[in-house]
């Protein structure tokens, strides 16, 4: 009876030590699945602060070409409201004039000095606005193109804030897993066997 116990114990033993050895394999791979996906966070952070560091200096481009398209064309559009007030002025002057005619006083005015300096500043400031770089874009079309280049870049960013979220997120889950783990198997390691060689 005692050699039919010791039979039917030695199997169960056994199994037991089978049950933590597995317990401790899947505890070790729930550790590097989770120091792996750590890293898949370090990794795409600094990816991030990258893709914010393009994003701040596509903003500090658009920003100055569309603040100098804004200037250029405010002043075009005073240059041409000059030209206009002045020819306003000068036939509010004449209106009352014997045998006054609005063409011929028209073109008097445009003879004069005043006109011919505010037609000037008129024409340059018209130019300015049609005036295009060394790769052949106005001020107008360089802020529309560095415009798309900053939305590129705050989709980019945006996409790879979510990517951290959720490579955030996988961390916390495999840490879950492990700690369900642990909880099978309290301590996170399976102790080996202290027993020496011949004893019992």
């Amino acid at each position: 009876t005692l050699l039919a116990g010791f039979a039917m114990a030695t199997p169960a033993f056994a199994g037991a030590k089978g049950d933590a050895l597995a317990d401790a394999v899947q505890i070790h791979e729930a550790n590097k699945t989770l120091r792996e996906s750590q890293r898949a966070v370090r990794t795409a952070e600094i990816s991030l602060v990258k893709l914010q560091s393009s994003q701040a200096a596509a903003k500090t481009a658009y920003e100055n070409a569309k603040t100098k398209f804004d200037a250029a064309k405010k002043a075009a559009e005073a240059a041409k409201k000059a030209v206009e007030d002045g020819l306003t002025a000068y036939l509010g002057k004449h209106v009352n004039d014997k045998d006054f005619d609005k063409t011929k006083a028209t073109a008097e005015y445009k003879q004069s000095e005043e006109y011919k300096s505010l037609d000037k500043a008129n024409t340059e400031a018209e130019a300015k606005l049609k005036d295009t770089d060394a790769e052949g874009k106005t001020l107008e079309k360089k802020a529309e193109d560095l415009k798309t280049a900053l939305d590129a870049a705050d989709a980019k960013v945006t996409a790879q804030t979510e990517a951290v979220a959720a490579a955030k997120a996988q961390v916390e889950a495999n840490q879950r897993y492990l700690n369900a783990l642990r909880g099978v198997n309290p301590g996170g390691e399976t102790k080996p066997d202290q027993t020496k060689p011949g004893e019992t």
